[in-house]
């Protein structure tokens, strides 16, 4: 994740969603504004890098079951989050 800070934009009020096909996503609010990002390809505390080159920094992780969709859908991926302060 070698960007400058200046092209890492913020997703606020994130949660992290299982996608078809065993990849995750994250969904919130960017600008203002829903978005859902294309799948996860790698992440570190407070970043995720995702398969379009989009690097983005989250904040204010929304409570919710979506925690345990993700546990329970994605065991491993739920783990490594967790790990590193993402869930």
């Amino acid at each position: 994740m070698a960007q400058s800070a200046s092209s890492i934009r913020t997703i606020t009020d994130y949660r992290i969603l299982p996608e078809k096909g065993g990849g995750i996503a994250v969904d919130g609010i960017l600008d203002g504004k829903p978005w859902r990002t294309t799948s996860i390809v790698s992440y570190r505390k407070g970043e995720v890098m995702t398969r379009s080159g989009s690097h983005y920094r989250l904040s204010n992780m929304r409570p919710g079951m979506w925690v345990i969709q993700l546990n329970l859908q994605r065991p491993e991926q739920y783990a490594k989050l967790t790990s590193v302060g993402l869930v």
